[in-house]
């Protein structure tokens, strides 16, 4: 059985007609997201852990010894937060310059690198 190809024009006017229905339902760029049930709620627990973390920041770190004591662990609850934990080994990247520019007093290499392999 041989299955029939949507005309260009077809699949053009389904993508306008999906990207049209879903701006008309998308909350407008720098809208407070407020106005429905629980969001009071929501921003005032958002607004007291802000409020608590920033309170909290850096408690008993007076001198640079203090710091360099706990950079460590800083260092690890960050890379944590950012989904980064634990750190993948390092590899190669595999760097190769694709192509560039020559301008007045200096060069604009375009490189192309594996920030891990095969990406």
């Amino acid at each position: 059985m041989r299955l029939q190809q949507k005309r260009p024009s077809a699949v053009i006017g389904i993508v306008i007609l999906v990207t049209a229905a879903t701006s008309l339902f998308a909350q407008p760029y720098g809208e407070a997201d407020t106005g429905q049930p629980g969001d009071a709620m929501v921003q005032a627990f958002l607004a007291q852990k802000s409020s608590h973390v920033h309170d909290s920041f850096l408690n008993g770190i007076e001198t640079q010894a203090d710091w360099l004591a706990k950079r460590d662990d800083y260092r690890k609850e960050y890379l944590h937060m950012l989904g980064l934990s634990p750190l993948s080994d390092k590899t190669p990247l595999n760097a190769t310059t694709t192509g560039s520019l020559a301008m007045d007093g200096y060069t604009v290499e375009m490189l192309h690198y594996q920030s891990k392999p095969g990406l």
